[in-house]
């Protein structure tokens, strides 16, 4: 499976996850999940211990 196809589909996957989270939570929880869920999407996405740039390293981040 190409690299780009399999960042998507991770990427698409950690969304509906997050929004179903979301979804669930009462409006106290809310906010702190959702500032929680999206440093850890970005944290997963931009950290070099996954080495993603390593790999292409002209592949540009995707933004959520």
């Amino acid at each position: 499976m190409p690299y780009l196809a399999v960042y998507r589909e991770i990427l698409e996957s950690g969304l509906t996850a997050y929004r179903r989270v979301l979804a669930l939570a009462d409006d106290e929880q809310r906010r702190h999940l959702d500032r929680y869920m999206q440093a850890f999407i970005h944290w997963h996405f931009r950290s070099p211990r996954y080495g993603w740039q390593k790999i292409y390293p002209g592949l540009t981040p995707i933004h959520v």
